[in-house]
């Protein structure tokens, strides 16, 4: 509410508006008036008035359908109305506290009783027009936050909830901008999972993937990487993005060697189910662009280029539990991890052969 409330005096007779107004200037309210019902509701849309003292007897739109169709509309509903009336029967008060009057004062009154009503009603005003402030900022405040969860649920797909949380404490509002890098990017992939899947049921099957994913995820997220999605049996893995790792190639292998680990802890429960499985890996080093790929309500953070065609055929290649890399990747960490080369292979869309390194451990 502004310094200098505004309230609107309402009566079709200009001496008794002119009264009212000398002894509401002299309290420092600002006065409009209005000298019929029209003009009253056009007066209350342009000046938005803080108080309304209404008579009922006026052309055209008496006082008391003022007064209802004030109270009926949501933006007008909250604005204090004291009924100033010559019409001072027990029904036509009863009749305008119904309609939604805040007051009903009859004529003749004391002008210091008009004066102490206005003061009381102007501060209730005061309050309701506080509460509402308040009551917007908080929908603002959970508008933001109902944002920021969205962005972070999102984010969770692809990272650790320590990257998710620096990610939102840096900038919550930032997206994942398209660039070329240079990435580590790992697959995995079941050996024989779909000969298993069609002698099994579903539910087992679902329920293997499940707990499979689950503890694969955990160790990628532990090793700070970008979890790109899952591929029936496989996962799509890449690191040194979006935060910069200049240890990617290490974190990678480090990951691959954890995960095999546990996969051999696992495959003590699934030879229990008759299911004897292994997984193979590949491992690849080089530039791709990575960036936020699909239409706007499909969007995945991925990478792209020809190194994920190598690493896709590095997984194909390796034997089951093994671990092929590229000769990039293998340079990298040479010095913590030892290999076993085993020769050259062809990738489509490139233009030399990759030479390929078996990971067999740390040194």
């Amino acid at each position: 509410m502004p310094d200098q409330p505004k309230i609107l005096v309402v009566d079709d007779n200009p001496q008794n508006v002119e009264i009212m107004k000398a002894r509401l200037l002299s309290q420092d309210y600002k006065v409009i008036e209005a000298f019929n019902g029209e003009e009253a509701l056009k007066k209350v849309e342009e000046e938005k008035p803080d108080l309304i003292l209404l008579d009922v007897m006026m052309p055209k739109m008496d006082g008391f359908q003022v007064c209802e169709k004030l109270k009926s509309e949501e933006k007008t509903k909250l604005i204090p109305v004291i009924i100033v009336s010559a019409r001072s029967g027990s029904e036509d008060i009863l009749k305008g506290l119904q309609l939604g009057a805040d007051e009903y004062l009859p004529k003749p009154f004391e002008h210091i009783e008009l004066l102490a009503r206005v003061k009381n009603l102007l501060k209730l005003r005061i309050a309701q027009k506080e509460l509402e402030l308040m009551n917007c900022g908080l929908k603002n405040k959970v508008s933001e936050q109902d944002k920021l969860l969205d962005s972070a649920k999102k984010l969770e797909r692809y990272f650790s909830p320590q990257v998710v949380k620096m990610i939102m404490e840096k900038d919550p509002n930032a997206k994942l901008l398209n660039s070329r890098k240079l990435l580590t990017l790992f697959v995995s992939d079941i050996d024989n999972f779909t000969g298993i899947s069609e002698a099994s049921e579903p539910e087992d099957i679902i329920n293997l993937l499940n707990e499979y994913f689950s503890v694969m995820t955990k160790i990628a997220f532990q090793h700070g990487g970008t979890v790109d999605k899952f591929m029936g049996d496989g996962m799509f893995i890449f690191f040194g993005d979006p935060i910069p790792q200049e240890d990617h190639a290490e974190r990678a292998l480090n990951m691959a060697l954890a995960m095999q680990a546990e996969v051999q802890n696992m495959r003590k429960k699934w030879k229990a189910a008759s299911h004897d499985l292994q997984v193979s890996m590949g491992v690849t080093t080089g530039y791709v662009t990575v960036g936020n790929i699909g239409p706007e309500d499909r969007t995945d953070y991925t990478v792209i280029g020809n190194q994920v065609n190598a690493a896709f055929r590095l997984c194909s290649d390796a034997k089951p539990g093994q671990i092929l890399v590229s000769q990039r990747t293998e340079s990298l960490a040479d010095a913590k991890f030892n290999f076993d080369k085993i020769g050259e292979v062809v990738i489509e869309g490139m233009k030399t052969p990759l030479m390929v390194y078996s990971l067999l451990g740390k040194k």
